[in-house]
């Protein structure tokens, strides 16, 4: 039976072509996530350091000082650090496999074969 050769051989085209749209609509959301989250990442970064500067200046306004306001805040971010040292993967692990896990998956269930 050619047509059911065809067929079937049309089916296996088709789910090919599904399959490399499917990966490519996950690849650019992943790309798209990571995008957003760099630039989220990048402002909190200013942020943080122009926060720290100014509570460096205001402790060394109090303190009277030129100096101990700066050294305090960078005795708080190498504890800081320690921590994430320490701990990083235990607390950013789960959210980054949740996240990534939520980007392959998602709308999943409203795709029809």
């Amino acid at each position: 039976m050619p047509g059911l050769k065809d067929n079937i051989e049309e089916y296996i085209d088709l789910q090919k072509e599904r399959l490399i749209l499917n990966v490519a609509d996950k690849s650019s959301d992943i790309v798209s996530a990571v995008g957003v989250r760099i630039a989220y990442m990048t402002c909190a970064l200013f942020a943080i350091v122009f926060l720290s500067i100014s509570l460096a200046i205001g402790i060394n306004y109090m303190a009277n000082s030129q100096f101990l306001g700066f050294l305090i805040v960078a005795v708080l971010y190498a504890v800081i650090s320690v921590l994430l040292f320490k701990n990083g993967e235990k607390w950013f692990g789960q959210y980054i496999a949740s996240e990534m896990l939520d980007i392959f998956y998602k709308d999943e269930d409203n795709e029809k074969f």
